[in-house]
């Protein structure tokens, strides 16, 4: 792992303010009071990102109703409502398909490679299967072992979320098996981007030794 750089107080040698270099005038500590009093005021930082805790879980099949979409992971966010929409209006004109308290959720079929194009699937949960009505069709999500965490913050970050999700994998000898999803949890009336929630989940399989 690369080593953090250590923290410093600023004052390299040679270069101290004159008080510094007539310090043995000064009490010892008055010269650690005026130093305190020459640090910069810390700056507001924005709202951050939790880190997501990442966990195994045994996850249940859960069906879909979905348009499908081949993406490049850049262009997801402009191709998210114009896909969605199709499933929204299909859900809504068709009773008892959409899930009570039905989120909606991304769910990845990986290619070659994270800077290739991927299929992903665009869709809201659903209690039964259904024929297809255009580009509406019903798909499951697999069952099975899977790295699972909760992202929460900005959308914008998620890329950074998933890379932590992918890194602790290879890290404890896990490996994807082809498919991963995001769950996006219903946002509450007002609330702000740094309380938005979003689940990710890898299917995992054993990484060859």
């Amino acid at each position: 792992m690369e080593e953090l750089p250590q923290a410093t107080t600023g004052l390299r040698t040679g270069h101290h303010p004159s008080f510094l270099r007539a310090s043995h005038l000064v009490p010892p500590n008055l010269v650690l009071a005026s130093i305190v009093l020459l640090k910069r005021p810390e700056k507001t930082q924005p709202a951050m990102t939790v880190s997501p805790e990442i966990t195994v879980q045994t996850v249940q099949p859960q069906l879909l109703g979905a348009v499908l979409r081949e993406v490049l992971v850049k262009d997801i966010p402009a191709t998210y409502d114009p896909a969605m929409d199709q499933v929204r209006a299909f859900v809504a004109s068709h009773e008892g398909i959409q899930a009570p308290d039905a989120r909606e959720v991304l769910l990845y079929r990986h290619g070659t490679g994270r800077s290739a194009p991927m299929n992903v699937y665009f869709g809201i949960e659903s209690t039964r299967s259904f024929d297809p009505d255009g580009e509406v069709t019903s798909v499951e999500i697999p069952a099975g072992s899977v790295a699972t965490a909760v992202h929460k913050g900005p959308y914008k970050n998620l890329f950074d979320a998933h890379t932590k999700v992918i890194e602790w994998m290879k890290e404890n000898g896990w490996t994807s098996a082809g498919w991963s999803w995001e769950v996006y949890e219903k946002q509450k009336e007002g609330a702000g981007e740094e309380e938005l929630e979003t689940g990710i989940f890898y299917l995992l399989k054993r990484a060859p030794v």
